[in-house]
Order: structure tokens, then sequence, then C-alpha cells
């Protein structure tokens, strides 16, 4: 909800698609779900931003293993995963500035 509300422009166009499939005083049912394709969009976007869960949940190696020439040690910091997540990088602004 937050997204939708910092883009008003996606607001305007989700309005404008609920009014034209399901009309202005209706409910949305179920049969509608198939002709919201920008309301679809529009969630699918939302929770490639915001994923419930982590993408990458924490590992830690049972051995040391070389990685591409890199040697990554048996049970190094655990909890803290051995990749970045992609996701997590787009909302560190100072990378972009």
């Amino acid at each position: 909800m937050a997204e939708i509300l910092a883009h008003p422009q996606i607001l305007k166009n989700l309005k404008h698609e609920l009014s034209n499939v399901v009309g202005m005083n209706n409910i949305v049912e179920e049969y509608h779900l198939p002709n919201l394709k920008y309301l679809e969009a529009s969630k699918k976007e939302a929770l490639r931003l915001h994923p419930p869960l982590p993408l990458l949940l924490p590992k830690c190696p049972t051995h040391s293993t070389l990685v591409g020439g890199f040697t990554i040690p048996k049970e190094i910091k655990k909890n803290k995963p051995l990749i970045a997540n992609p996701i997590q990088r787009l909302s560190y602004l100072k990378l972009y500035e």
C-alpha cells in the first residue's frame, strides 16, 4: 500500500481499472480477478520489491571450501548470508548518488 500511495499515477491507474472492470458501486468478486491485469502486475511488483521472506536465508558452510579461487572458511560468520540479497541493495540510496 505504501508503494501505491508513493506513486499517485499507479493509484490513478488502479482506480481506473477497478472502475472499468468492477464498477464504482460494486464489490470485487473472484470472477473479476482475471480481468484486473494492472492490479495483478502491481501486486507482483510489490512482492518483488518487498518479498515476505528473505530470498537468501543465512547459510554456514560445514567445511572450508574453495570457490572461484577464494577460500570460504568453515563456519564463517554464523547467521550472516555469504551472498548479498540483490533486492536489498535497491534500498541503499548511497549506491546511486
